[in-house]
């Protein structure tokens, strides 16, 4: 799980951010906690799987949050294309 890679390129965090960014194609790789919430969790897998984005998981949303620098927990982030 190279979470390195959300440190150095453009991303997004948040289910609601993330979603739309698969939705509208602008997402190469989605990052899920694997302690987000099953909802969740499920509703990105398809999304990803829909548009066929890779999906990698992270140890928890802290471990998450933290590699793309935020100072809070997230338990979906993605790699935007540039």
């Amino acid at each position: 799980m190279p979470l390195n890679e959300l440190a150095s390129s453009s991303r997004c965090a948040g289910l609601n951010s993330v979603l739309r960014k698969i939705d509208r194609g602008e997402a190469l790789k989605v990052f899920l906690a694997d302690d987000a919430d099953e909802k969740l969790a499920s509703k990105v897998r398809a999304a990803s799987k829909e548009r066929n984005i890779p999906v990698e998981t992270a140890e928890d949303s802290q471990q998450l949050g933290r590699a793309c620098a935020l100072t809070r927990k997230t338990a979906v982030a993605a790699i935007l294309k540039k």
